[in-house]
């Protein structure tokens, strides 16, 4: 009998996450439900943003503290193997937020879409850029920080997962783009790979708010910032009069105990 192996919370983190927070054990292949469908898992996501969730409270997110024991949450790419749901048929490639599991029993009710996949494309494609991901980035952007062709955007993690993407679609709106990072090596790539107009390492020993004003001497106008702290406090001494601020992640804070 075919079984499902899954990954549960072991341990509530203090601090960054480790290895040792995890387990893995195995479980019963799920059994079809009326009205369910089961997807076959291809690929999960792991984003920054879910750390929050492996507290005990995670405050007043959308969605509740992980206790010990339980699967841990993610969006999953996965295929579609047996179905009881007229809208998730055989063969479908479904995106959806499950657990980080092998097969997870679903009814489409949480966050849960059909892809429109190009073969021509690696499946994985569709849990970053043209997924949640690039979606986070292309909304943030476009809806909240309005870009026009001459504006000053400042990206914080800007090699990360949605920061180079706002990197990208801040240069194709015709922005002056500055990308904060953490190391010399990826303000290599922002400036290479990306080609945006500059790049600063906020570990160097100047303070971080002067390098903001050395690379951005007109000031800021749109700030996409998925930090917070210190790195938000110095962008908002450059920041422009009717600027645009678009509060998108908190890895500053991610590693606290609570949110």
């Amino acid at each position: 009998m075919q079984s499902n192996k899954k990954i549960v919370l072991k341990e509530h983190p203090k601090g960054a996450v480790q290895a040792s927070h995890f387990d893995q054990i195995t479980a019963p292949m799920p059994t079809l439900a009326s009205k369910h469908f089961i997807l076959r898992n291809h690929y999960l996501s792991m984003d920054s943003g879910f750390r929050q969730w492996m507290n005990a409270d995670a405050g007043d997110g959308y969605l509740p503290g992980m206790q010990i024991g339980d699967p841990i949450q993610s969006i999953v790419i996965g295929e579609v193997i047996e179905s009881d749901n007229s809208a998730y048929p055989v063969s479908s490639i479904v995106l959806a937020r499950t657990a980080w599991e092998q097969f997870s029993l679903l009814d489409g009710s949480d966050l849960c879409s059909i892809l429109n996949v190009d073969s021509e494309l690696e499946l994985y494609h569709y849990g970053g850029t043209l997924g949640t991901t690039g979606l986070t980035a292309y909304f943030g952007l476009n809806d909240i920080g309005q870009p026009k062709a001459g504006d000053t955007l400042l990206v914080s993690t800007a090699a990360g997962a949605v920061g180079n993407v706002v990197c990208q679609l801040g240069k194709a709106a015709g922005c002056r783009v500055i990308g904060i990072t953490g190391s010399q090596d990826k303000c290599r790539w922002l400036d290479s790979s990306l080609d945006i107009d500059g790049s600063i390492n906020y570990k160097e020993a100047q303070t971080l708010s002067e390098q903001i004003a050395q690379a951005c001497p007109q000031g800021i106008d749109i700030f996409f910032d998925n930090v917070g702290g210190a790195q938000l406090d110095a962008a908002l001494n450059n920041i422009n009069d009717n600027a645009r601020i678009v509060l998108c992640g908190a890895m500053s804070q991610y590693e606290s105990d609570s949110i």
